[in-house]
């Protein structure tokens, strides 16, 4: 049976996705579905998110769904009970790392420096959101850890775009990317959700492009 893990490295990308309206998040869903990209996530930076998140565990069993943007122990447990099937965290906070646990939720913490990354190994945790990746030193930063830390994997986000994503699937530390870039948030607004399709089938490509 594939494991969660197993699965993100298998598609490739986690859009992460802002919405402001959770009546949008079916059909955003099922456009993601459409484009060939069966795991997204719900940034907890609006009041529409968790309804969204439990939207979609409702009726798109063909998604694996996720909350993103998770700052405390609180709203794991409101993730949680939306049904969010893992988080992605922009920090590496023990206390919301063990209340995950807690929860058996599989949890993606954020890292910029080692001292995080030691913080998350002694946690368990081996993949780490590697972000604000652009401001960070992308590429170059995440070959760099690799050595010390070669047991570990990344996700990075943080400006990840069409442009240079495959730069980062390209690097063995990278499992997968994330990013706004296939969901933004304007044509999430006005519904054009064939173009969303559009822009993961794209994004499909690029990910079959370089593992192959």
């Amino acid at each position: 049976m594939e494991t969660f893990f197993e699965h993100i490295k298998k598609c490739g990308i986690v859009p992460a996705v802002l919405v402001e309206n959770s009546e949008d998040a079916v059909p955003l869903a099922e456009a993601l579905l459409s484009g060939g990209i069966n795991i997204m996530e719900f940034t907890l930076r609006t009041e529409a998110a968790l309804k969204a998140i439990e939207a979609v565990r409702k009726y798109c069993s063909g998604m694996t769904i996720g909350a993103g943007t998770v700052l405390r122990p609180d709203q794991v447990d409101m993730a949680f009970e939306s049904g969010a099937q893992f988080l992605i965290s922009p920090g590496c906070r023990e206390k919301v790392i063990l209340a995950a646990k807690d929860k058996k939720l599989h949890i993606i913490p954020g890292v910029a420096t080692p001292t995080e990354i030691e913080t998350g190994i002694e946690l368990g945790i081996d993949v780490f959101n590697f972000f604000p990746a652009n401001v960070l030193g992308g590429v170059k930063a995440i070959k760099a850890f690799g050595g010390p830390y070669s047991s570990v994997q990344f996700i990075p986000s943080g400006s990840v775009t069409t442009e240079n994503m495959c730069e980062y699937l390209c690097c063995k530390q990278v499992m997968a990317v994330s990013g706004s870039w296939i969901t933004p948030p304007e044509i999430i607004r006005n519904h054009h959700f064939k173009d969303i399709t559009a822009l993961a089938k794209q994004a499909v490509q690029f990910v079959k492009s370089v593992r192959n």
